[in-house]
């Protein structure tokens, strides 16, 4: 069973660092997949809990949550601003 689990940590992961890298269109895929990142790191460090304190795992947790919340307001705020989450459209607005 750890084995198993192991292997789908390992591959929601990479699903994750390769949303990250292929989807840049949009900055909302952009943020869920660095939010898959996190969820997943600390995932594995749930499953290694010998070398780690539970302390750590908690306040990692606790920067991708704020990490969340940080990209969520900007995401509204150049909505409101732009109309859309496009990347390309911050390339043009300096």
């Amino acid at each position: 069973m750890l084995i198993l689990g192991s292997a789908s940590v390992r591959l929601i992961t990479i699903a994750s660092l390769l949303t990250f890298v292929i989807q840049r269109r949009h900055l909302l895929i952009c943020l869920l997949a660095l939010e898959g990142v996190i969820l997943t790191l600390s995932l594995i460090l749930v499953l290694q809990r010998s070398e780690v304190e539970l302390f750590f795992i908690f306040v990692l947790v606790r920067i991708g949550a704020c990490e969340a919340r940080l990209g969520l307001a900007c995401l509204v705020s150049i909505i409101r601003s732009y109309g859309n989450d496009h990347i390309k459209i911050l390339r043009r607005a300096k």
